[in-house]
């Protein structure tokens, strides 16, 4: 998925009147997934494949980011703002030293993320979240204290195997 249709997707949902949490919690899976790719590229010392995997996640960072409404999601916006800042260098750092271990750290970064987003979709799935009329993706005041503590998820992580380049994941 490249820049353009990750863009074009993210727009086609929101006008559609979905709520785009699915398309960010499938966004949040290929960061990952680009982060497991490039790992195993390190391992088998593929400099284009590591590179394009890395580029693609930033990609998909920018357009999280530029996503943000920060008048309505306040801290939460400010945070992850600054969460996507950081990162976004720790993955260039991380490509120009080749480093496994430094792509591990940013898995880890990204788990808790991915996994609270998982846990807002399920919600809103099984209608546990209410969500205001007036848009389609600002959550309602019983939901919005929870939904700032987006930092605060467990302790998964990931891990990779480096003789086999396997990467195992565990929440």
């Amino acid at each position: 998925m490249n820049y353009s249709e990750i863009a074009s997707q993210y727009r086609e949902v929101s006008a559609r009147g979905s709520h785009p949490v699915g398309l960010v919690v499938r966004l949040y899976a290929a960061i990952l997934e680009d982060f497991r790719r490039a790992m195993i590229a390190v391992a088998e010392g593929n400099i284009e494949k590591r590179t394009a995997n890395l580029n693609h996640a930033l990609k998909i960072i920018a357009e999280l980011q530029s996503v943000l409404d920060h008048e309505r999601g306040k801290v939460v916006a400010r945070r992850l703002n600054g969460f996507y800042d950081v990162t976004r260098m720790l993955i260039v750092e991380a490509n120009i030293h080749s480093d496994i271990s430094r792509l591990q750290k940013l898995a880890d970064l990204y788990l808790p993320l991915y996994n609270a987003w998982r846990q807002v979709e399920q919600d809103a799935y099984a209608g546990k979240l209410r969500f205001d009329d007036d848009s389609s993706g600002d959550l309602s005041d019983n939901r919005r204290a929870e939904s700032s503590d987006l930092f605060a998820a467990g302790e998964p992580s990931a891990t990779i195997d480096p003789e086999t380049a396997r990467v195992t994941w565990s929440a």
